[in-house]
Order: structure tokens, then C-alpha cells, then sequence
């Protein structure tokens, strides 16, 4: 019985995916680059916890359930929509200012801002069952579904922490302090897209 192929090719798409651009990595890369690696850091914790969160409902067997009930995953669809679109504002809102913001914002922000950002994507739960899905056979053990959760969420803290510490870096915020404005319209622009895409979308 081959138990590690499966295994190592839903690893490897769990990083892919992971590491993949998107709203969660960018708002990483920009917060590293503007805020700093200590805000970074704890925004990309919340991240993770809110990907750990769906990888638990995924792991137990909920992700089948869910995924038949239409009314909440479409609730969810237009409540990760609209978190997306009011990422946008704030983005092409800050892009419009000549000078960067200079408010302190509450540690604790950054941490609800990830968490909030994954765990309003009703696709994540999705991902996680297609990676289960990956990995496990009709004979493998009780003991995979939780050994892919618990090095998958260590995979996707190793690549969030990866992407806070390198774009936190003295040139990666120099870069961004003078690019600040056409960063944060493009991935206001992103984020405005992505939103769009959930709200308006059929499944």
C-alpha cells in the first residue's frame, strides 16, 4: 500500500497553492513591505489560523456537508465578496494619498484582518477537500487526514512567515515606499476583481 505518493503530491500542491499569488499573499507582501515584518507576522498567523479552521471542518468530514448546503456557502460567498471589495477601498483609498498613512494600528488588527481574510473565502474549505482528496486512498489509514492538516497548516505557516520576512527586508521597504501608490492601486485593482468574481459568480 503506497502511502507517501499520495501523501507527498498533496504536499506539494498545498505549497504551490499556498505559495500561488493571491489576495492573502499579496496582503502580506504589502503590509510586510509597508508595516513592517512584525505586522506582517502577525497578519500572516491570523492567516494560517483561519486556513487551520477550514482544514479542521475539511479533515472531519464537514467539507461534504457543507459544500450540499447551498444557503451557507452562498451567504459566505457574498460576505468574502464584500471583505474583498472593502480590502479594495482601502487600498485605492491609501494609493490616492501622496503621503503614506501614519495611524498605529492595534496589534490585534493584524491578526483579525488574516484570520478574517481566509476564513471568509468559501473556496478555502473546497481546497482543503480537494487536497484530502489528494492524499488519501480508499486504503490508506485513519492516521493521514490528520498528519496532511497538521503539515499542511506548518507548510502554509513556513510560506506566509517566508513571505512576511523577505518583503519586510530594508530594500523590499525602500522599494515599496516609492512604489507605495501604483502597489496599492494594483492590488486594490486585485482585490476589487476577486471580490467582484465571488459576489457575481454562480457556484
Amino acid at each position: 500500500m503506497d502511502v507517501l505518493g499520495p501523501l507527498f503530491l498533496a504536499f506539494l500542491a498545498y505549497i504551490i497553492g499556498t505559495a500561488s499569488p493571491g489576495p492573502a499573499t499579496l496582503t502580506i507582501m504589502m503590509t510586510a513591505a509597508g508595516k513592517g515584518r512584525a505586522a506582517a507576522l502577525r497578519l500572516a498567523v491570523g492567516v494560517i489560523c483561519g486556513s487551520i479552521v477550514w482544514g479542521v471542518v475539511a479533515t472531519i468530514g464537514l467539507s461534504v456537508a457543507m459544500s450540499e448546503i447551498a444557503t451557507f456557502l452562498y451567504a459566505l460567498k457574498f460576505v468574502g465578496g464584500a471583505y474583498l471589495l472593502w480590502l479594495a477601498w482601502q487600498s485605492i483609498s491609501a494609493a490616492m494619498h501622496a503621503d503614506a498613512p501614519t495611524g498605529t494600528a492595534v496589534r490585534g488588527s493584524y491578526f483579525l484582518k488574516g484570520f478574517l481574510l481566509h476564513l471568509t473565502n468559501p473556496k478555502a474549505v473546497l481546497v482543503w477537500g480537494s487536497i484530502l482528496t489528494i492524499g488519501i486512498t480508499p486504503q490508506s489509514p485513519t492516521w493521514v487526514p490528520p498528519v496532511i492538516l497538521l503539515v499542511c497548516s506548518f507548510l502554509g505557516a513556513g510560506v506566509f512567515v517566508l513571505y512576511a520576512v523577505l518583503f519586510s527586508t530594508k530594500k523590499a521597504m525602500a522599494g515599496y515606499i516609492k512604489a507605495r501608490r501604483p502597489i496599492q492601486a494594483a492590488c486594490g485593482a486585485l482585490f476589487g476583481a476577486a471580490g467582484l468574481k465571488l459576489v457575481m459568480s454562480r457556484s
